[in-house]
C-alpha cells in the first residue's frame, strides 16, 4: 500500500524560510525581535542577529531574555523612549534616533524601526527592530554643520557672499550674505537679466564687454570691481567681484562659482584719501607760488 502527499507549499515555505534567514543572518542591518509583552519590566529579547552583535558587542547569551533596556545609558533620550512606548502601545510603527550603548560602554547614535507583527486573528505578538548605527554619519552631519556655521559667520564679518551660476539655465543661488549686500530677498529673479538689473546703469556695458571678452571667450577668472544699486533700497555699493568659470571638453561653459564683497567703505575712504593728496598738494603749490612772488630775485634772499 502507498500513501502519497503533496509537500510542495511546505518545501517552497520552508526554501523561503531559509532564504529569509539567510538574509537576516548576512544583512548589516541589526535585527532584533522580542516578544509583546509591554508591561514593565518591558518586552523579552527572543531573537538577535549576527550584525546586532557586532554593532553593540553583545551576543545572543548576553541578551536572550532580557529587554533592549541593556543598551540605554544616561544620555538615551527619555522623550524619545516615550515616543516609542506610546507607538508600540497602539500598534504603531515607530522610527527615531537616541544615543545607545555598546558592551564596553562606548556610545553610539543608533537609527531604529519598530513594527508590530500579528497572528492571523491581527493579535500582536511580536515587535521587530531593524537598527542602523549612524554614528559616523551624524559626526559628519555636525561636522558640516559647523564648517557652514565657521563659514557663514566669516562671510558676515568680511561683507563677503557667495553665489553659483549654471550657465544652461542661466540660473544662479545666492548665499544668505550676498542676498543682504545685494538687497534681494527670496522671490528676486535670480536670472542673467537679474543680475545685470542690480549692476550700477553707468557700469553695465563695461561688465559686459569683460565677461564676454575676458571670462568667456579668453577664459580668464573674474575679478573686478564694480558698482551696484541694492535693490531693496536703491543704495549704490561697490563690489568686488571674484569667481571661476567652469568649461567642458568643447570649450563650452557650464558653471561659475565665486564670491561678491561690498569694498564702499574702503572705496569711499580711497576716495577720501584721494582728496586729501590733492588737497596736499594744492596746498603746496600755492605755498611754493607765494614763495616765488615773494621772493623772485633767490640773490636777494
Amino acid at each position: 500500500i502507498w500513501t502519497f502527499r503533496d509537500i510542495t507549499e511546505r518545501k517552497r515555505t520552508e526554501e523561503l524560510l531559509r532564504l529569509l534567514g539567510s538574509a537576516v543572518d548576512q544583512t548589516k542591518e541589526s535585527i532584533v525581535i522580542t516578544d509583546a509583552q509591554l508591561d514593565l519590566p518591558g518586552p523579552k529579547i527572543i531573537f538577535v542577529n549576527p550584525a546586532f552583535t557586532k554593532m553593540t558587542g553583545y551576543n545572543e547569551a548576553d541578551v536572550l531574555g532580557k529587554t533592549p533596556r541593556i543598551l540605554q545609558g544616561p544620555r538615551t533620550d527619555k522623550a524619545v523612549l516615550a515616543r516609542l512606548r506610546e507607538n508600540l502601545e497602539r500598534g504603531r510603527v515607530f522610527e527615531g534616533q537616541a544615543v545607545n550603548y555598546r558592551k564596553d560602554g562606548t556610545e553610539f547614535i543608533l537609527e531604529w524601526q519598530i513594527a508590530p507583527l500579528r497572528n492571523v486573528g491581527g493579535t500582536i505578538t511580536h515587535f521587530v527592530a531593524v537598527q542602523r548605527d549612524i554614528t559616523a554619519r551624524k559626526l559628519a552631519e555636525e561636522a558640516l554643520q559647523e564648517s557652514e556655521a565657521t563659514l557663514q559667520e566669516s562671510q558676515v564679518i568680511a561683507n563677503l557672499g557667495s553665489y553659483a551660476l549654471d550657465v544652461a539655465s542661466g540660473i544662479w543661488r545666492s548665499s544668505e550674505v550676498l542676498n543682504q549686500l545685494l538687497g534681494i530677498d527670496a522671490a528676486y529673479e535670480r536670472s542673467v537679466a537679474g543680475w545685470f538689473d542690480l549692476i550700477h546703469p553707468d557700469n553695465r556695458a563695461m561688465m559686459t564687454a569683460y565677461f564676454n571678452d575676458e571670462v568667456l571667450d579668453q577664459h580668464r577668472p573674474f575679478n573686478k570691481e564694480y558698482r551696484i544699486l541694492r535693490h531693496n533700497d536703491g543704495a549704490e555699493r561697490w563690489v568686488h567681484g571674484l569667481g571661476k568659470l567652469e568649461f567642458d571638453d568643447q570649450g563650452r561653459p557650464l558653471k561659475m562659482i565665486g564670491t561678491i564683497q561690498d569694498i564702499t567703505e574702503r572705496k569711499l575712504a580711497e576716495a577720501a584719501l584721494l582728496e586729501s593728496d590733492e588737497k596736499f598738494h594744492q596746498l603746496a603749490d600755492n605755498i611754493t607760488d607765494a614763495f616765488w612772488i615773494r621772493s623772485p630775485d633767490l640773490s636777494q634772499v
